[in-house]
């Protein structure tokens, strides 16, 4: 269990409450059998299974108590914002399904919460690694291991061509194959490369905390992909937008980069790249 002595003094009692809520999903998840009846291959959104049913309903049960009378936006309720809330949860129950359905270890539990219009707590569960992601409004963010916690910080490297970018994108349907097609050519040619792990959650946990990748660009990201790691993003000191650079939490798209000059040249690849 999580409490303030190992999150930090100056994270709200509320944070620590929403870490246990997370992580306890996350473990739920871990230990479940996924047979293959319990399986559904969903058009246009990908695999469902009774673990992501059963990490929605327990994390709904839970956050509802903490954030009472904030509306909960998840994956697996098929919600579709075209607005803004100020106020809400965002939850995804397993972000890297395929992940956790084939034995492997790159999959997630994520909620972020959104106060007066604002990103303000985040919390990403890795359960087979026991590595715990969180953040606050203006509090900064950290990552917690068995070793201790560890404050997440960007890098600082301001050339596109030196680092490696982390790719997601819905490949259902052929047009967006093919307008896929142009941004992956463009990364492959000014970055050291796309690098695809299906699991936008994780990819941006690890652009806050500097490994491996230093941007990720998703366009069709919901905000259940890219809420938590938005925040952990931006309060390491890089900077994660939507697709055409707007705050919008609840609108599709996402580019986040480790630093604003990384920023503006992902925005200007997309503009000349992709074409929807």
């Amino acid at each position: 269990m999580y409490n303030m002595e190992r999150l930090g003094t100056e994270f709200s009692p509320e944070l620590v409450e929403l870490a246990n809520v997370v992580a306890t999903a996350g473990e739920m998840v871990r230990v479940s059998k996924i047979v293959p009846s319990g399986i559904t291959d969903v058009p246009g959104k990908g695999l469902v299974t009774t673990a992501d049913i059963s990490s929605d309903e327990y994390l709904r049960t839970g956050l509802q108590k903490i954030y009472a009378g904030a509306p909960i936006v998840s994956e697996e309720s098929g919600q579709a914002l075209d607005g803004q809330l100020t106020e809400a949860v965002i939850i995804d129950p397993i972000d890297g399904t395929r992940w956790r359905k084939d034995g492997g270890d790159l999959w997630t539990v994520t909620a972020a919460v959104v106060k007066g219009g604002e990103l303000f707590q985040a919390v990403t569960y890795r359960p087979e690694t026991d590595e715990l992601w969180y953040g606050q409004l203006g509090e900064g963010a950290y990552s917690l291991t068995r070793n201790g916690r560890k404050k997440l910080k960007t890098g600082s490297e301001t050339k596109l061509e030196k680092v490696k970018v982390g790719v997601g994108a819905n490949m259902s349907s052929l047009a967006t194959r093919k307008a896929m097609s142009g941004l992956l050519v463009g990364l492959v040619e000014r970055s050291r490369g796309p690098y695809v792990l299906a699991s936008t959650a994780l990819e941006l946990a690890w652009v806050a905390q500097n490994i491996v990748l230093a941007a990720d660009v998703h366009p069709h990201a919901k905000s259940w992909d890219t809420a938590a790691g938005k925040l952990f993003v931006n309060e390491a000191g890089g900077v994660a937008t939507g697709w055409n650079g707007n705050k919008d939490i609840f609108t599709p798209g996402l580019v986040a980069a480790a630093n604003i000059e990384l920023h503006r040249q992902l925005l200007d690849l997309v503009y000349d790249c992709y074409q929807a």
